[in-house]
């Protein structure tokens, strides 16, 4: 929604059976005989049945699809528009999805008319044109929630203010972003409270946020400033970078 896609409500069923779909005993109507298989058939139907009152239509679904062997949560996101690369567009839109949801490392492979999606050997979506100027992309969200580690932690609000500091560096090669995480907290600076990628271009430029907090003392800007300083020399003697 925050990058301008409408989310749209479809019906469960479609006309043409997917692969491994499942047939309605009583279906509600002879163009709905099957259970849907992937969200693909109402999105291209939205983007069919707006594109008669808007000339750029970028529209989501989130909904279970169902197969005989079970049913999965699925994303889909849907472009149409005149001029321009939507599939370039909407692969824009993925990627700030995924690292928006703290996922930075995953693969592209190519397919025809668009890129598969993958973590390591499991495949949670794809991309792929379906006109010119039109676009849909799949998330297999039961596939992709497992890959995205929440943090959960509880604990008394705090008495004294926290100080954030960013920093942003660009590697000199491609660096995982756990490696970097890992690295800030093996400095052991003290009052770190949380560390958190806030910005991210591609696998050589980062942004993080540090921020800092007592549960003792309100802390001074030199305080947090020396220790801030321990965390960049620590990085700038470990890896090859500059601090943007």
């Amino acid at each position: 929604i925050h990058i301008g896609y409408d989310e749209v409500y479809s019906y469960s069923f479609v006309p043409e059976p997917g692969k491994n779909a499942c047939e309605l005993e009583n279906p509600i109507a002879s163009n709905k005989r099957y259970m849907r298989t992937n969200l693909e058939y109402w999105l291209k139907n939205s983007l069919k049945q707006n594109a008669r009152f808007f000339g750029v239509i970028r529209v989501f679904e989130i909904g279970n699809v169902y197969t005989k062997f079970g049913e999965e949560l699925h994303l889909g996101m849907a472009l149409k528009k005149k001029g321009g690369d939507v599939i370039l567009e909407l692969k824009g839109a993925v990627e700030q999805l995924l690292h928006g949801s703290g996922l930075v490392t995953f693969s592209e492979k190519p397919i025809e008319s668009g890129v598969e999606l993958y973590v390591n050997k499991t495949t949670i979506g794809s991309i792929k044109a379906i006109d010119k100027g039109s676009a849909i992309a799949e998330i297999n969200l039961h596939a992709l929630l497992p890959l995205i580690k929440g943090e959960y932690e509880f604990e008394p609000i705090p008495k004294y203010p926290a100080i954030m500091r960013d920093i942003s560096i660009e590697m000199s090669e491609n660096t995982p972003v756990s490696d970097i995480l890992s690295a800030i907290l093996l400095v052991k600076a003290k009052y770190i409270q949380d560390v958190d990628l806030i910005d991210y271009y591609d696998q050589r430029h980062f942004t993080f946020r540090i921020v800092f907090q007592s549960n003792k003392k309100t802390l001074s800007d030199d305080v947090v400033n020396r220790e801030f300083d321990k965390i960049v020399k620590f990085l700038q003697n470990k890896f090859v970078l500059k601090v943007r």
